[in-house]
């Protein structure tokens, strides 16, 4: 091409370069403007003011003088612009496209709703909302400033001035949930710190109410065009996922319906980026070759250590639990409490409102002034050996491998869980003894207030010891509950709460201080599984507590004393006990010790030899008042689990359901093993009240998992859990095939004898006998009486005889055994349901017999298990009406010979 050509004069454009001519090439589309877009009208209006002179045209949206652009987002373009009326400069938020969907317009209108309810100095306010050319924009507050994520990286900045910035914020988000508003997307690019330093939240784009109905089906509806190369990154679609990947919640990532607690998640990795300056987890990956689907895969392991200094311990524990799935806190404000919490900062306050009160005499009470450095020059390095004066790092370590080496599948399993649980208390125990030696070196903390924090870290201490003791001559039978008692030693981190140790919870005179620790030592015992261990060092104890008059103390003995009584099946001394344990609990103002000595109180007296389901102990209505005021406590889901026992003891099944329910929303804010335990037995029993088959099986795939999760695959109440859930299946060929395996599990967990493995064969005889397989239902009665001592074993044994064929004598031993339920005035259901299935056995007999008159014992056989339809009937009990009937309708019962 010549440069003639190249300058020379034309009449027009090619053909090819007009907008819509047929043929046009790529670039001729590309080159096409909108001669209405804001942006072609200010470069028009600059171009024509520069060429013809004269003041430059001003470019419109609405009212509003369009200033200057200062940036576009996943679904608009941001403008600084002025606003005549109100003299005053705003930023106005204007859709891409005019011919933008209904979904798009819907969801920034949404935004500007969601955010006008919002008058709140952390949120960014919203002034108006309005249509330009077919465009909806909406007109906010102006904020000359920056993201948290451009100022955060802007100059190097304290954990302490970074974390006060995420606060406000979070109090902004707070304010959105409080009016019913959940965000979708928060994360560092949509908060702005203004350059009065205050953070403001913004794009509420993705926002809904919290009331607001969704379904997978309507999130996919909802979920943007495929993003432009600008845009990706930012917002996602991914089927039911909206949101930005790095900071959706992992449940979402599966699916699941946006909440406030989805929003904890994104807050917390904001947060963590902001002080760590990565995120707390690998970016979410988008995978997969359709620009249109986008899919999320989520980094299944936990949050990277953080960089060494970015954030205090106590900060990195409050954002782990956020960033967990199963014990976030119950609400965002919770959370910001714990983050607000400082401990340097309370150690100053206390240390001032102490020094006053503070004595020189029983600072070192326990010992620690009277013992040389036992780390070189470090005066206070000494923790580790004083913790391996209870149970010394090599004992430990020898006792790991004896676990190891018993004979058990979950032996081999629980090992390594143990040599991790057991470093982790440790290496926590330790730096809380340092700490406290130091900071009462420095001044910080009065003796009082180490003698305090001492005392806590001893009582850890003790049970410690006590673990270790167990361990040193361990056995296969103590193996589950080693599991649970090393689970729940007392977390060494409690011990640096200062306003909880400030207050009456831990004891302070030298006697009080070594009672406490033959309570814990008791205490774990008990979790052990050692009931009558427990109970007989309590019996020593509590005489010397009583004299005491420590009511703290007294109501923490009294109450495990009174779960010790209830496991060995006194339940009548055990609700004594307990109603003592309210008392004294009541007089420590300790309302979560009132809250559960209250709830197995309830339990004993319901259940208990003298059925007393009527008369519950009084102040139900102030109890559950003062358990919802501490809703975020393994107390208030052991009320609730044991009013739902109640309610079901009854017989009111109905009141039970809600119970269940409560303990399922709150559960997910408590953390620790317990929480979990506690919700996998609330699933299950929820599974009683399900009437879709396939929910049922989710809730009872969900209960396992959480009692995997807390105690592990092989402990014997995971296995429970899974027995349990199997008496809500209802296909006979499913559930055979489900449980021989459950019952092999359970063999090479307790050998040839225990009470589980002897439920599920129990469970195999009902499954043989319905499906017509004698021989099948004879070898299992066989190893239902093997896995029993010689003092359980006169049930099977009935079974025994009835199967081969001596039916005089299985009817004089189910007789025998249905004589003492006979006599009670009042049953809790499962005892009704033995009884029904022992009548129908006798029913059985006797038809075997040719005596004539089983149809009488058949009928009462179904009204006891509920069979006849006067009531609900449990997942058990419906099992138990099949094995009736098929006792009374089918051969299995006849003469023989």
């Amino acid at each position: 091409m010549s440069c003639a050509t190249t300058h020379g004069h034309h009449e027009g454009p090619p053909a090819a370069f007009e907008p819509g001519a047929a043929g046009a090439s790529t670039l001729a589309r590309a080159l096409r403007v909108d001669a209405e877009d804001p942006e072609v009208a200010r470069a028009r209006a600059a171009i024509e003011a520069r060429l013809l002179g004269g003041p430059r045209a001003a470019s419109m949206i609405g009212r509003y003088i369009v200033v200057e652009r200062l940036g576009a987002g996943g679904m608009g373009i941001v403008y600084a612009a002025y606003d005549p009326e109100l003299d005053r400069k705003v930023a106005l938020k204007l859709l891409f496209r005019r011919d933008a969907g209904d979904v798009d317009r819907e969801r920034l209108v949404r935004e500007a709703k969601a955010m006008a309810k919002l008058a709140h100095p952390n949120v960014v306010h919203v002034y108006d909302v309005g249509e330009h050319e077919g465009r909806i924009f909406i007109a906010m507050e102006y904020v000359r400033g920056s993201t948290l994520r451009a100022w955060a990286r802007a100059e190097r900045r304290t954990w302490r001035e970074v974390l006060a910035v995420c606060l406000d914020a979070g109090e902004g988000l707070a304010a959105a949930h409080a009016a019913g508003i959940i965000h979708r997307d928060f994360k560092p690019d949509n908060v702005l710190i203004g350059e009065d330093g205050r953070a403001r939240v913004l794009d509420f784009g993705l926002a809904r109410s919290a009331s607001e109905p969704t379904s997978p089906e309507r999130e996919a509806s909802e979920a943007p065009e495929a993003p432009s190369r600008s845009q990706r990154g930012t917002v996602t679609r991914t089927g039911a996922v909206l949101g930005t990947p790095g900071y959706i919640a992992p449940e979402q990532l599966r699916g699941a319906a946006p909440d406030v607690r989805g929003d904890q998640y994104s807050f917390c990795a904001t947060v963590w980026e902001a002080l760590a300056g990565a995120l707390p987890r690998a970016r979410a990956m988008a995978v997969g070759n359709d620009s249109t689907a986008v899919p999320l895969v989520s980094d299944p392991s936990g949050p990277a250590a953080p960089p060494r200094g970015a954030m205090p311990r106590w900060v990195e524990r409050v954002l782990r639990r956020g960033l967990g799935e199963h014990a976030r806190y119950p609400t965002l404000d919770a959370l910001l409490r714990a983050l607000r919490r400082d401990p340097a900062v309370r150690r100053v306050r206390l240390a001032v409102a102490t020094a006053m009160l503070a004595t020189v005499a029983g600072a070192f009470a326990i010992g620690l002034s009277a013992r040389a450095p036992a780390a070189g020059d470090d005066p206070c390095g000494g923790g580790a050996e004083r913790l391996g004066e209870a149970w010394s790092g090599d004992d430990r370590e020898r006792a790991i491998v004896d676990v190891q080496s018993q004979p058990s599948d979950f032996a081999a399993e629980l090992a390594p869980r143990l040599r991790t649980q057991l470093d982790e208390f440790a290496s926590h125990w330790t730096a809380q003894y340092r700490d406290a030696c130091l900071a009462h070196q420095r001044g910080e903390q009065s003796s009082a207030l180490l003698d305090r924090r001492m005392t806590c870290l001893h009582r850890g201490r003790s049970a410690w010891g006590t673990v270790g003791r167990v361990l040193r001559e361990v056995r296969v039978d103590d193996l589950p509950g080693v599991a649970l008692a090393v689970g729940t030693l007392p977390d060494p981190d409690a011990c640096g709460d200062l306003e909880r140790l400030s207050g009456n919870e831990v004891p302070t005179s030298p006697r009080s201080r070594a009672l406490a620790e033959r309570l814990s030592a008791a205490q774990t015992e008990y979790v052990l599984g050692h009931a009558e261990v427990a109970h007989a060092q309590l019996e020593s104890l509590l005489p010397e507590v009583r004299e005491l008059d420590d009511p703290m103390l007294a109501a923490e003995a009294l109450l495990t004393q009174g779960k010790a009584l209830i496991d060995l099946r006194r339940r009548g001394d055990a609700a004594a006990v307990l109603g003592e344990a309210v008392r004294a609990a009541l007089r420590a103002d300790a309302d979560e010790l009132v809250v559960e000595a209250w709830g197995q109180q309830a339990w004993a007296v319901a259940t208990g030899a003298q059925i007393e389901h009527t008369r519950i102990p009084e102040g139900r209505e102030i109890i559950t008042a003062i358990a919802e005021r501490h809703g975020d406590s393994l107390a208030t889901l052991s009320l609730y689990n044991n009013l739902a026992g109640v309610e079901l003891a009854a017989g009111r099944r109905s009141l039970a359901q809600p119970l269940y329910e409560r303990i399922r929303k709150l559960a997910p804010g408590v953390s620790g093993r317990a929480a979990q335990r506690t919700l996998a037995q609330a699933l299950v029993g929820s599974m009683e009240f399900e009437r879709d088959p396939a929910a049922r099986a989710r809730l009872g795939a969900e209960a396992v998992e959480r009692m995997r999760a807390a105690a592990g695959d092989g402990h014997p109440r995971t296995l429970t859990v899974r027995r349990l859930a199997l008496n809500y299946h209802e296909s006979l060929d499913e559930v055979l095939k489900m449980v021989p395996p459950l019952c092999e599990d359970l063999r090479r967990l307790e050998g040839q004898r225990g009470r589980n493995l002897a439920e599920c064969e129990r469970f195999r005889v009902v499954l043989h006998v319905l499906a017509r397989d004698h021989a099948a239902a004879m070898a299992a009665a066989r190893r239902w009486l093997a896995a029993l001592p010689s003092d359980g074993q006169a049930l099977p044994a009935a079974y025994v005889a009835l199967l081969r064929g001596d039916a005089v004598t299985a009817e004089q031993g189910f007789a025998a055994l249905a004589k003492p339920l006979e006599a009670e005035s009042r049953r809790p259901w499962w005892s009704d349901a033995e009884l029904g299935e022992l009548e129908a056995a006798i029913g059985c007999a006797r038809r075997a017999q040719g005596r004539g008159d089983e149809e009488t014992y058949f009928e009462r056989a179904l009204h006891h298990l509920g069979g006849d339809g006067q009531r609900e009937v449990s997942g058990h009990g419906r099992w138990m009406i099949r094995f009736a009937t098929a006792l009374r309708d089918g051969e299995f019962c006849r003469p023989r010979g």
